[in-house]
């Protein structure tokens, strides 16, 4: 059986700051005049999701990535995804279409970038939104 990842940028979770979700300003899934904004924001501004997206920016800076790039990378080349299986993502332009090609085709990031990755999950595990649409 195949499957098809959805959403590898946590719904824009991944590519934000933690000041950008802290913001009065917030856009995009995150918008708080509309419904699924309120959702968004109360599955991800969680104080460990914060700490570990401020994480996540220093592993891109570090890898030399963009945020958007890392979780394309580690999601197509270091999850428990399989040769048979795929990555679904949205773009809001043809520009960011072809970054995320890219970034996909740039191949597996450097061991000690996926071992930092892997840490994150330890810090969130107890919070990490797993299902955003059945939840208990």
């Amino acid at each position: 059986m195949t499957f098809h990842a959805y959403s590898p940028l946590a719904g824009g979770f991944l590519v934000r700051s933690r000041q950008q979700l802290m913001g009065a300003d917030l856009t995009g899934h995150f918008d708080q005049t509309i419904m699924a904004g309120k959702l968004y924001l109360g599955m991800y501004g969680k104080p460990s999701l914060l700490v570990a997206l401020e994480q996540w920016e220093e592993i891109a800076k570090e890898a030399g990535v963009t945020k958007a790039a890392l979780a394309y990378r580690w999601a197509a080349y270091h999850s428990a995804l399989g040769s048979e299986d795929a990555l679904v993502f949205g773009a809001s332009s043809l520009k960011q279409m072809e970054e995320t090609l890219i970034a996909c085709e740039e191949g597996p990031l450097p061991t000690d970038i996926v071992k930092k990755v892997d840490e994150i999950w330890e810090l969130v595990k107890d919070e990490a939104p797993i299902d955003n649409f059945h939840r208990e």
